[in-house]
């Protein structure tokens, strides 16, 4: 599992979080070939959770309300692999923001997995198919 800090006591970021992993996250989803627009469905799904908890006060005590919520993403997520043909991509996806989800405790947490998840998106650019 990546681990969202390199030292969490000083605030120091795992930057590997937005290079080399985010790179090697979304290679292997394209190869699993999950669709770009599965992904920034969820990746919108998350900013809708990151909208409600600025309107809850943008701070820990959000986060920890809308934790749940992003479990229930998860759990939206896995619902997909009932499509057999891409089940694959949807448990790595799952299995790639469980382990960030898992890791969220404060508003630091959760900006840290939403510029992960970004730099992932970023990464995400499936050779157009001729």
């Amino acid at each position: 599992m990546v681990q969202l800090y390199k030292d969490k006591e000083q605030g120091l970021v795992n930057e590997d979080l937005f290079d080399s992993y985010a790179r090697k996250v979304a290679k292997d989803l394209i190869e699993l070939g999950l669709p770009s627009s599965q992904f920034r469905k969820f990746f919108g799904e998350l900013r809708a959770l990151e909208a409600r908890i600025r309107s809850q006060g943008d701070d820990d005590v959000a986060v920890r309300k809308e934790k749940p919520y992003m479990k229930l993403l998860l759990a939206k997520i896995h619902y997909q692999t009932r499509d057999r043909k891409k089940a694959d991509a949807y448990i790595a996806l799952e299995k790639f923001l469980r382990d960030l989800i898992d890791q969220v405790e404060t508003r630091k947490d959760f900006d840290v997995l939403m510029d992960a998840v970004q730099a992932v998106l970023a990464y995400y650019t499936p050779r157009a198919r001729g």
